[in-house]
């Protein structure tokens, strides 16, 4: 398939659930409305937002 992404996984390396944003290391386990609140700038306001849009 042209275009597809290979993701290639070292031998005994885990696989993390975590979400990069803006040099932001968010944890995918939690509500992601929180966890974007983290990032400087993102209020609670802006979060809820972004989320509802998306």
């Amino acid at each position: 398939m042209p275009g597809a992404l290979k993701v290639i996984i070292p031998e005994g390396s885990t696989l993390k659930d975590v979400i990069r944003i803006v040099g932001v290391e968010l944890d995918g386990h939690k509500p992601i409305i929180l966890e974007l609140r983290k990032i400087p700038g993102v209020n609670w306001r802006f979060a809820i937002a972004a989320c509802s849009v998306l």
